[in-house]
């Protein structure tokens, strides 16, 4: 579940981790010097080598790692094959506001095998958890939300208003009416009532719309949920897109302190993954993905090893910067392994 903080942030990035305490920060930056001063990254060409140093699970991200979003990257099923055959104990952890059951048929749908994967774990799985508390605990009184999310959640496939009512949730279309604001994506506010407000945040960062109404719900400490902590995300065609992590820096530069975010790098969303690989029966578990913060960052914090993907987020950072001294910029250990893509 997710904790209130109030001042903890990354500031290389934009957005606030909610299970990450004061305490933890500094446990990983004391990691982050200690790692850079005992070693440097094994920079090795292929996962083979990560399997043969002792490696029986891995968790996987999904964007920059498997797949662009609309494609499978080149070597994926080659590679998976080969940690198949080796009986590799796989799981998928996204930050994605799908739940566990859609994200499976995406990746299907791309050309991926489930039957691969022991486990999906996205941090909407993880946001919807908190929705189900926090509505069961108001109960029988109705908890009054305003949905910030996507023009198309059919196609991708996140809540519809819908889903939202059948949960025990009343849409509303201002701060001062809400309980709380859930945030999923970044092209509606206020979705699901007569007041929808169309966005351009997803491709321009405006704050036309979504200013003022982080700014009301801060100034009234109304809580804010984020179901998808990434800030940018790369589309197939290289161009980014803004996402709802970017609120959080938003919201707490307003003064506000209910804030919750869910997924990486948050510890619970690696250890439920983690769990699910030992009960497979994995007992040496590494984290693969291609964010220096929530990827590697959130892997160290949540007590796991990881590897690097370079072609992903980082790709053009680490044309002009090593991987160590991304790392000292952006405050995170380093990361166990590099890789250039997710390949054998």
């Amino acid at each position: 579940m997710g904790q209130e903080v109030s001042q903890l942030r990354q500031e290389c990035d934009c957005w606030v981790s909610s299970d990450l305490d004061r305490d933890q920060a500094v446990q990983v930056q004391t990691m982050a010097q200690r790692r850079r001063a005992d070693r440097s990254t094994a920079q090795v060409a292929g996962i083979s080598a990560v399997v043969k140093a002792g490696y029986d699970g891995l968790l996987l991200d999904q964007y920059g790692v498997l797949h662009d979003g609309k494609r499978l990257l080149p070597d994926t099923l080659d590679c998976l094959a080969e940690l198949r055959q080796r009986k590799v104990a796989l799981a998928i952890v996204s930050n994605s506001p799908c739940e566990a059951q859609k994200a499976q048929s995406r990746v299907e749908d791309l050309g991926l095998r489930p039957e691969d994967f022991v486990s999906f774990v996205t941090s909407g799985d993880l946001a919807k958890r908190h929705l189900q508390l926090l509505i069961s605990e108001a109960a029988p009184a109705r908890l009054r939300c305003l949905f910030i999310s996507h023009e198309d959640h059919l196609q991708r496939g996140t809540w519809s208003p819908e889903e939202l009512r059948i949960m025990g949730l009343e849409l509303v279309a201002s701060a001062q009416d809400a309980d709380f604001i859930l945030a999923n994506g970044v092209q509606v506010c206020n979705k699901g009532t007569l007041s929808e407000q169309r966005s351009t945040f997803e491709s321009d960062a405006s704050w036309e719309v979504f200013g003022s109404v982080l700014q009301q719900a801060a100034e009234l400490q109304r809580p804010l949920i984020i179901a998808n902590p990434d800030c940018v995300v790369h589309r197939a065609d290289g161009t980014a897109f803004n996402c709802p992590g970017c609120f959080a820096k938003k919201y707490t530069a307003f003064g506000g302190s209910r804030l919750f975010v869910f997924g990486k790098p948050g510890r619970d969303i690696f250890r439920e993954a983690a769990a699910a690989l030992k009960t497979a029966g994995a007992k040496h578990i590494c984290h693969v993905g291609d964010s220096l913060v929530h990827d590697v960052g959130g892997a160290a914090a949540a007590g796991f090893d990881s590897v690097l993907v370079k072609g992903g987020i980082h790709a053009a950072e680490l044309q002009q910067h090593s991987i160590s001294e991304l790392c000292v910029r952006k405050a995170v250990p380093m990361p166990n392994f590099s890789v250039p893509r997710f390949r054998w």
